[in-house]
Formats: C-alpha cells, sequence, structure tokens
C-alpha cells in the first residue's frame, strides 16, 4: 500500500492462482450521493461515457484495444458506481505490454474523458433503458423499497444512482462534466 504525490492510494496483491493475469481498478470515492440534484444520475452516467471515446482512445479505439490484448468487456474490463463511488476495473494477461496499455486506459478514464456530444446524446437511450430496468423488475421494486426504508433520515435517503428519466434525458456533456 502506498499514496503517491497526487494523493492516489495504490495497493498491490499477489494471487499465484490462477495466475499469468493482473487485475487493476480505479476506485473514483464520487457516486450518487454526490450527484447535484440527487436523482440526477451523474456519476453513473459518467461512468458509461468512459467507454465512449477518451482523448487517447476515441470512439470505440478502447474497446478495441482491450481487445487486442485479450480483454473483453464485461469478464475484464467494466465499471460500477454506487451511492457513494464509481469503480473501473480491467484484468490483462501478464505479457508484453499488457500492462502499460491497462495503465494508460486507467489513466484516460481518470483524466481524458472526451464527452462527445453526439455520444452523450446516444447514451441517453443505454442508461435510460439501465434504469427503466432496473424499475420494473422485481428485484429492482425489492431493492427500491429496501433502500426507502433503509435509508430513511439518512444522507443516503432519496439517492437514485441510476438518475431519474427525465434527469437522464436532461444530461449534457457540461453536466458531466
Amino acid at each position: 500500500v502506498g499514496t503517491l504525490d497526487n494523493g492516489l492510494t495504490w495497493y498491490t496483491r499477489s494471487n499465484g492462482l490462477p495466475g499469468q493475469s493482473v487485475t487493476m481498478r480505479l476506485v473514483i470515492r464520487a457516486g450518487g450521493l454526490q450527484d447535484s440534484p440527487h436523482g440526477a444520475g451523474t456519476a453513473h452516467f459518467l461512468e458509461h461515457m468512459m467507454f465512449n471515446g477518451t482523448e487517447q482512445f476515441p470512439g470505440n479505439e478502447l474497446d478495441a484495444t482491450l481487445r487486442s490484448i485479450g480483454a473483453e468487456i464485461g469478464p475484464d474490463f467494466n465499471a460500477y458506481t454506487t451511492d457513494s463511488e464509481t469503480v473501473y476495473q480491467i484484468t490483462v494477461p501478464d505479457e508484453g505490454d499488457n500492462v502499460d496499455v491497462a495503465f494508460d486506459v486507467l489513466a484516460q478514464w481518470a483524466s481524458a474523458a472526451t464527452l462527445d456530444p453526439a455520444e452523450v446524446a446516444a447514451e441517453v437511450g443505454v442508461v435510460r433503458e439501465e434504469e427503466r430496468s432496473s424499475a420494473e423488475t422485481g428485484e429492482g421494486k425489492v431493492n427500491a423499497a429496501f433502500d426507502q426504508a433503509y435509508f430513511l433520515g439518512t444522507p443516503w435517503q432519496g439517492v437514485d444512482v441510476l438518475g431519474t428519466p427525465d434527469a437522464i434525458a436532461a444530461t449534457t456533456p457540461e453536466a458531466l462534466r
């Protein structure tokens, strides 16, 4: 465990089984609780946008680059947003320049999103479908009821990580920045 001059904390852990791969995570202590106003879903929407272009990996180049080194979206690179954090994860084979490429991706996710207006507009439908699916499934309804009861009277009361349909539809690159 260590801390860089910029305050970034790093951790390493060796795991020989199964071995032959390196997993990295970028944890950003910002989630639904930091959205203003609550229900905007900004942190979650921004998480989605990291896969739609950065300065070094414009458009879909991120996906193509990671696939070229043996990583597949879903099991090997993905992200999630909670009330209090957004986490990006990459697992790559431990060979060649793969680890350097993965570090480049994490650095881009941390600081170089392009947030192209056309990409933001296109992602509205994807994020809205995720919100709709969560709101309309049995599991989603149970989770919402639990959150309502569990977080009553706390700072987490009313936090909607996915965002409301109106907030998602109104998302702009400027709001994400």
